[in-house]
């Protein structure tokens, strides 16, 4: 058996707040359960809970009561900070520190702190003319306030639970990520999207169909195209996890390691020794967790390219297609959004014209995910990025779980 030598992250400098945050930042949380720092689902959800908090008190509600808007303000302010020194105080944390867990204390203020709001700041005369009597609608309406709050804070509490909150997180910032390494994917597949959907944007039966839905169907069609993309997606993924989370060398794990807070384990003293060959453990939930952050990798790639055409044809048609020409491929008169004339010419944008481009964009994003499950190379620019993050994180959660026996 080999081994890899290296101290704790204690001795080595690195703190379990870098451990989090360095998971924290990659969308992968659920991956400390069961090590010395695991979070609890209160824990992880505490800064949406603050963030919708803050932005309902501050934000929404003294623009919606009968107040002045500096008056209104005030008091939601008010609300806030006593709410925040309150946590402290019970929590018996700094005064001013920032509130870390969301307990029953916080949760009360969530769930009251906004009918409260209402209830002081409005007058009755804002509800007259209602067929109940005005304090008794002002009642009713902070009830449903307070009710519309329960069900916010055990959503977010669910999705977090679940890992949508974490993935959410994972997506936005792989965005980014995908936009700098696609390039090549972009150069390879956008020719052959767009002279396979170039006529259909200007086909009159396109307009005629998909131009003049309502939002409800229009949506229903996306929806189907996106679903039908990512399940031909789940089933073509061959993610391999067995072998993704198994490090058969020392210097398998090492390599693993690096850009990582245990960059350094291998140059402390013996205190931890790991044995390899050696997998990290996962349970149920986190395999299938990996596993949707491995599906979603691919499907970024589609949705980058499905933006590339939708904004391409969105130019097209702007410079192309006039009010005469959408009121003859739609039969009736454009809906306009944007209109400018100029050099003899009508430019337009219609939301028929942003429907057409939209359906068109996620058709491109459907017909990527096809050529991506023969072409090897398409495969290999969506997954590598997570893949690599993935074994990253296992490789951490490995020796972390080894450390805490």
């Amino acid at each position: 058996m080999a081994h890899i030598t290296g101290s704790t992250p204690s001795t080595s400098g690195t703190t379990g707040g870098e451990i989090v945050r360095w998971f924290d930042r990659r969308g992968l949380t659920l991956l400390l359960a069961g090590t010395p720092y695991a979070r609890s689902t209160s824990e992880r959800a505490t800064p949406v809970l603050i963030g919708w908090f803050l932005l309902l008190m501050l934000v929404a509600l003294p623009m919606a009561t009968t107040l002045a808007w500096w008056a209104a303000l005030g008091m939601a302010l008010a609300i806030v900070v006593v709410t925040w020194l309150a946590s402290n105080v019970v929590r018996r944390r700094s005064l001013l520190g920032p509130i870390q867990k969301i307990g029953w204390l916080e949760s009360a203020a969530f769930v009251l702190g906004p009918p409260l709001m209402i209830t002081l700041a409005t007058s009755t005369d804002e509800f007259a003319g209602e067929e109940i009597d005005p304090l008794s609608f002002k009642v009713l309406t902070a009830v449903i306030v307070a009710l519309l709050q329960v069900v916010a804070l055990l959503v977010i509490l669910g999705l977090e639970r679940l890992g949508i909150v974490t993935l959410s997180r994972w997506l936005s910032r792989s965005l980014g990520r995908s936009l700098s390494q696609t390039g090549s994917t972009l150069a390879t597949s956008l020719p052959v999207s767009l002279g396979v959907v170039f006529f259909f944007f200007l086909n009159p039966g396109v307009w005629g169909s998909i131009g003049t839905l309502t939002i409800t169907p229009f949506l229903a069609v996306i929806s189907v195209l996106l679903l039908l993309a990512a399940l031909f997606i789940a089933r073509q993924q061959h993610l391999g996890l067995a072998e993704l989370v198994h490090f058969e060398t020392a210097e398998e794990l090492r390599e693993a390691l690096s850009d990582t807070p245990l960059a350094d384990l291998s140059d402390g003293p013996d205190e931890s020794a790991l044995e390899v060959p050696a997998s990290c453990p996962l349970t149920r939930r986190q395999r299938f967790y990996v596993r949707q952050i491995a599906m979603l990798s691919q499907l970024m790639v589609g949705l980058i390219i499905a933006a590339a055409v939708f904004l391409l044809f969105l130019v097209i048609g702007y410079l192309a297609v006039d009010p005469a020409t959408a009121q003859v491929w739609t039969r009736s008169a454009p809906n306009v959004l944007l209109r400018y004339e100029g050099a003899g010419h009508t430019y337009l944008i219609s939301s028929a014209h942003l429907q057409v481009a939209g359906f068109l964009a996620c058709f491109v994003a459907f017909n990527f995910t096809l050529a991506s499950a023969t072409d090897a190379r398409l495969r290999h620019t969506a997954k590598e990025a997570a893949f690599q993050v993935i074994r990253q994180a296992c490789a951490v959660r490995l020796v972390l779980l080894r450390q805490r026996a």
